[in-house]
């Protein structure tokens, strides 16, 4: 801060100019100290609890389901149990609190692990033969990765999954222990600094964030400084029994039952697939073609003849199945949106004239592209999301449910909301204009 001085104010350090610097300098100060914080505060609220239709979609180019007010819209209009969300950031009472509520007693089994915030729901199959790959660049990932190296051999390496919000930031208190069975580190072309860790991981079983040892770490500004803690959690393991269900009313005979149920699911299953990948399909006619040959590898049958969909594995491998399926939706309407974004984004580009830098960014685009590009991605994102074919928010749900019998009626329920859909969608256009 430059000073200037006058001759009054160096002789009498109580002349009026000389108090009149000194209350400036106090205002400033008091501002500084007493409005900042305030303003912080109001911001980091209202970025945190804002549903107001700018950031409603802030995930559109991703096409995310994993928002908050998605959740507790559909909890409304399908009367589900609502989810459980809790804020990393408050760890203390309210989360311990929190992660004591429900129904959840029948396992006194905690433990510590590192919880792992992502914006995707795992389905425990607890099976080798569904791996997931987690790519980590951040620093706190990495050095969880490097601090779970030395456990990968003995089947230790775990670490907890959970979905967090977009819009919100708070995380599901319901997640999946992940086992870590393979580990690859790739440096820089120094040899030496470690660019990221590709770990592939097995989805173990369903656990209960009880609390979050750490969270002042998941600060802003301690995230934007790089810092290497990740955050560390309490669990418990949520028992799963097999299915005591009727199964729609079937037979009490176990046999006859097993054998509705699989049917049952096969059918809808069937039906919807069927719609995609025919000749003619949405699959064949929209979908690029990595995304048609990813459906019709898929399994015809989500339960194989023999299978006992009334046993865990069964089920949770079904459940795999459709949300394999809904993810591959996904990503070939989010591969169809982004080419007709880099479309219109290098055609603008050429036209402004001059040498054409790649990669052209959006910033760069004049005004009016840019607010067409991001009303582009919010309306495909919007119907996306109003198709109802989530790989998320409903699979989040199945974790939460109790028993088997309610998270086998919440399966079918989700595959015969994509049938009607795509059944109404055909009557539509049978009808004459």
């Amino acid at each position: 801060i430059a000073v200037t001085t006058t001759k009054n104010s160096l002789r009498n350090p109580f002349s009026s100019t000389f108090c009149m610097f000194i209350t400036q300098c106090a205002l400033k100060l008091s501002f500084i100290t007493c409005f900042v914080p305030i303003w912080r505060n109001s911001a980091r609220i209202s970025s945190t609890y804002s549903t107001i239709s700018s950031r409603k979609y802030a995930g559109a180019a991703d096409l995310s389901t994993a928002y908050e007010w998605f959740a507790e819209e559909r909890s409304e209009t399908e009367h589900l149990t609502p989810l459980e969300w809790m804020d990393i950031m408050h760890d203390d009472e309210s989360n311990e609190k929190k992660g004591q509520e429900g129904k959840l007693t029948r396992s006194n089994t905690f433990r510590t692990m590192p919880l792992y915030p992502l914006g995707a729901t795992y389905i425990p199959t607890n099976s080798t033969q569904t791996l997931h790959t987690l790519r980590n660049v951040e620093p706190q990932n990495i050095q969880m990765a490097q601090d779970l190296k030395q456990y990968v051999k003995d089947g230790n390496a775990k670490f907890c999954a959970v979905l967090r919000a977009v819009d919100t930031g708070r995380i599901a208190s319901i997640g999946t222990v992940m086992r870590v069975v393979e580990y690859d580190e790739q440096l820089l072309w120094d040899g030496i600094t470690v660019a990221r860790i590709v770990l592939q991981c097995v989805a173990e079983e369903r656990v209960k964030v009880r609390s979050i040892e750490n969270g002042a770490r998941w600060s802003h500004e301690r995230r934007l400084l790089g810092t290497a803690e990740y955050l560390i959690a309490q669990v418990e393991s949520m028992d799963d029994d097999d299915y005591q269900g009727d199964c729609n009313n079937a037979s009490d005979d176990i046999a006859e039952k097993d054998e509705y149920c699989a049917s049952l699911l096969n059918k809808t299953y069937g039906a919807v697939r069927e719609k995609y990948v025919e000749e003619g399909g949405d699959a064949t006619t929209c979908f690029p073609p990595f995304a048609v040959d990813a459906l019709i590898s898929l399994p015809t049958k989500l339960i194989e003849n023999g299978g006992d969909v009334t046993a865990q594995a069964s089920f949770w491998s079904a459940a795999e199945v459709w949300q394999r399926f809904c993810q591959t939706i996904k990503e070939a309407r989010r591969v169809n949106l982004q080419s007709e974004v880099n479309e219109i984004t290098i055609k603008t580009a050429m036209a402004q004239g001059g040498t054409l830098n790649l990669p052209v960014h959006r910033e760069d685009l004049p005004f009016e592209v840019r607010l067409r590009l991001d009303q582009m991605e919010e309306e495909v994102a919007r119907e996306f999301i109003g198709d109802g074919i989530d790989p998320v928010l409903d699979f989040q749900y199945l974790l939460g449910l109790e028993s088997l019998d309610e998270r086998f009626q919440y399966l079918h329920r989700m595959i015969l909301r994509e049938q009607r859909r795509l059944d109404a969608i055909v009557m539509s256009k049978d009808e004459p204009s």
